[in-house]
C-alpha cells in the first residue's frame, strides 16, 4: 500500500475580524435568439459594505472564466448592496466564443458572479500558521529517497503526496505525463483561478526528484516543502491573479521536466507574470568561511559579495537570482521578504541576459523560463557553494536548519500571495450551457497547435513531435525567434505512428519556432532549447 502524506486544511484567518461577502446564484435563463444570460442572485455581507459584483464567462465547465463578455447590466458594479433580489443580464458574442472554446461545439458554458467588499487582507495572517513544526512534519516525509531509477517507489510516494495535497488543498490539479528516453515522467499542477485576473499567473515550483542514494533533504525536499506549505496556506484565500503550484519532474537529469512544461502545457491564455523557483533553501551555517563564492562573482555581483564578505562568509543567506528580465521582480521579492518576516536575510544577484556568463546560476528550473523569456527566480541557499552535502548521501534532514527554512517559506509565501494580489470576497458558479451548439464555424487553418506535442530525447540531441492527427505528409521547418529558418525537411513517420523527429544538434540554447504544414492545416510550436547544467 502506498503511503501518502496528507495535511488537514488550515482555518480561514480574517484581516481585523473582517467578513467576506458571500453570493448566491439562484437561478440563470440562456436567450439564443438574443445571446443572452439572465442571472437572479442574492448577495450578502456581514459588515453591511458597498460591494463591487463582476460576472464571468467560463467555456471549458468551470475549468477557467475567461471568456470574452459582450456587455453586462443590471445589479453589477460598484456600489451593490446586499439583498436577495439581485439581477444581472449578459450579452455574448458566438464568434468570440468559438475562439474562447478552442471551436470546440462541444464546451460547456458556466457563469461565475464574484462579490468583493474591498477590504484588504493582511499578509501578516497568512503566514501566522507556518512553524517550525509544520516545516519538520513535511520534511520528514518528503526527505526521503526518491530517483527513477535507484528508488522509484519513494519518487511514486512523493508524488502521490504532491497531488494528494492538491487535491486536499481544492486546487485544480493535473498529472503531466511526459516521456524522458523509456522513463515516464510527470509533472505535477496545482492550479488557483484567479478572480478577477485569471489570465495572469504566479508560478512557484520545486522539482521533486532526487539524485540517486540520497535523501535529497536540501535538493529539493526544502523547496518541495515550501511550494507544498504555500499551497497549503493559500488555498484558503482568494486572490485577483492565479496562483499554479508545480512539482517538477526530471530536474537532476537536465531539467526536462520545466522543458517539457515550457514547451507543452503552458495554456494558451495564461500569462506568466512571476516564477518562483525553490531550489535549496533550507542549509543554513554561521561558521566564518562556510559561505564560498564562485569566480568571478565579485565583479558580476560587487554589493552582494560586499554583504557575504561583511558577515565574514557566513552561509546565512536565501540568494534571490533573476536575470536581466527579472531584475524588478528579484527587487520585489526581496522587499516584501523583509517587510513580513523577521529576520530573514536575502542577498540579490541580477545577472545579465539569461546568465549565460554564470552558469553557476542557471543549474535549476527557472533557466527554462528565462531562456522563453518569462520573469522567474531562483531561490536558493546556495548549494555546493555551501552545502557540503550537494548531492551526497549526507544531504539529510540532520544536516538542515529547519528555523532558517521555516523564514525562508514564509519568504516564498508571502511574496506569492502578494503578487498575486489577496482579495476579500466570495463567488458562486451557476449552469452548464452549449452556446455554440447550432452555430455554424469554420476551424482556421492554424488551429492544429494544441493537438501536437513535443518531447525532448536528449540522449539523441533530438525532439520528437507527436501529432493529434493522421496525415499523408508532413512538412517541418526550424526557424530561430526572429524567424530564420534553420532546416526545412519532410519527415516520415516513425514506427507507423504519428510521431515525427527533428534534430537538436549544434543548437545553441535559445527560443526556437517548428512549424508544420500538413492537409489538414499548419501548426507552430514555441520550443525552448536549454543546456543540461546539473
Amino acid at each position: 500500500m502506498k503511503k501518502i502524506l496528507m495535511f488537514v486544511l488550515l482555518p480561514f484567518v480574517g484581516y481585523s475580524q473582517n467578513s467576506s461577502p458571500t453570493v448566491q446564484v439562484t437561478n440563470a435563463v440562456v436567450d439564443t435568439l438574443a445571446k443572452t444570460i439572465s442571472v437572479n442572485y442574492q448577495v450578502n455581507d456581514g459588515d453591511n459594505d458597498s460591494l463591487e459584483i463582476r460576472v464571468f464567462l467560463s467555456a471549458d465547465s468551470g475549468i477557467s472564466y475567461i471568456a470574452p463578455i459582450q456587455n453586462v447590466s443590471g445589479d453589477f458594479g460598484f456600489p451593490v448592496f446586499s439583498g436577495n433580489n439581485k439581477n444581472l443580464v449578459l450579452q455574448y458574442n458566438t464568434d468570440s466564443l468559438h475562439q474562447a472554446a478552442q471551436y470546440d461545439i462541444q464546451k460547456w458554458f458556466r457563469i461565475k458572479i464574484i462579490a468583493s467588499d474591498r477590504k484588504p487582507i493582511a499578509i501578516e495572517s497568512l503566514l501566522q500558521s507556518i512553524d517550525s513544526a509544520l516545516v519538520l512534519n513535511y520534511m520528514q516525509y518528503l526527505a526521503q529517497k526518491r530517483h527513477h531509477i535507484s528508488a522509484p517507489g519513494g519518487l511514486s510516494a512523493v508524488k502521490d503526496s504532491i497531488e494528494s495535497n492538491f487535491i486536499r488543498n481544492g486546487l485544480q490539479t493535473q498529472r503531466l505525463p511526459f516521456n524522458f528516453g523509456n522513463v515516464a515522467s510527470e509533472n505535477i499542477v496545482g492550479r488557483k483561478p484567479g478572480f478577477i485576473k485569471e489570465k495572469n499567473t504566479i508560478i512557484v515550483d520545486a522539482h521533486f526528484d532526487a539524485v540517486a542514494n540520497t535523501q535529497g533533504a536540501d535538493d529539493n525536499a526544502s523547496s518541495l516543502a515550501a511550494m507544498l506549505i504555500s499551497s497549503q496556506i493559500l488555498s484558503s484565500y482568494n486572490f485577483k491573479k492565479t496562483l499554479k503550484f508545480i512539482g517538477f519532474d526530471k530536474e537532476e537529469s537536465g531539467l526536462k521536466g520545466s522543458l517539457f512544461y515550457v514547451n507543452n502545457s503552458i495554456p494558451y491564455y495564461e500569462n506568466i507574470d512571476a516564477v518562483l523557483n525553490g531550489e535549496m533553501i533550507g542549509y543554513y551555517n554561521d561558521s566564518v568561511n562556510s559561505q564560498t563564492i564562485p569566480n568571478g562573482f565579485s565583479t558580476l555581483f560587487p554589493a552582494a559579495v560586499d554583504s557575504i564578505n561583511s558577515s565574514g562568509n557566513r552561509g546565512i543567506w536565501l540568494f534571490t537570482v533573476g536575470n536581466t528580465n527579472s531584475a524588478t521582480l528579484a527587487q520585489n521579492f526581496d522587499s516584501i521578504a523583509r517587510l513580513y518576516v523577521d529576520q530573514v536575510k536575502t542577498l540579490i544577484l541580477s545577472v545579465p541576459g539569461n546568465g549565460q556568463i554564470a552558469q553557476d546560476l542557471r543549474r535549476s528550473d527557472h533557466a527554462v523560463f528565462w531562456d522563453a523569456g518569462y520573469k522567474a527566480l531562483m531561490l536558493t541557499d546556495g548549494a555546493d557553494f555551501r552545502n557540503a552535502n550537494y548531492h551526497t548521501p549526507g544531504d539529510s534532514l540532520s544536516t538542515l536548519n529547519i528555523p532558517f527554512l521555516t523564514r525562508n517559506i514564509k519568504a516564498i509565501t508571502a511574496v506569492a500571495a502578494e503578487l498575486a494580489q489577496p482579495l476579500s470576497a466570495g463567488s458562486d458558479s451557476y449552469g452548464s450551457w452549449q452556446l455554440i451548439k447550432d452555430v455554424p464555424f469554420s476551424l482556421p487553418k492554424n488551429e492544429l497547435s494544441s493537438t501536437v506535442m513535443i518531447y525532448p530525447i536528449p540522449a539523441q540531441q533530438q525532439l520528437y513531435i507527436k501529432t493529434g492527427f493522421d496525415s499523408k505528409y508532413l512538412s517541418l521547418s526550424l526557424k530561430d525567434n526572429s524567424g530564420k529558418e534553420i532546416g526545412n525537411k519532410n519527415y516520415q513517420k516513425i514506427n507507423g505512428n504519428q510521431v515525427y523527429s527533428i534534430s537538436l544538434s549544434g543548437l545553441t540554447p535559445g527560443v526556437y519556432l517548428i512549424q508544420g504544414n500538413c492537409e489538414q492545416g499548419n501548426f507552430t510550436k514555441r520550443v525552448v532549447v536549454s543546456k543540461d547544467e546539473k
